[in-house]
């Protein structure tokens, strides 16, 4: 797995990491599941 490192201010951090954590939450007891997320951020 390739990982790089971007940076961006807090508040774009802030706002990927609460969607994120709203996908997980909705996954609990569900019949899917999440396989990788993609987040690409432009300049």
């Amino acid at each position: 797995m390739r990982s790089s490192v971007v940076s961006h201010d807090a508040t774009t951090c802030t706002a990927i990491m609460e969607v994120v954590d709203r996908w997980t939450e909705a996954r609990e007891g569900s019949d899917w599941e999440i396989d990788g997320i993609v987040i690409k951020l432009t300049a």
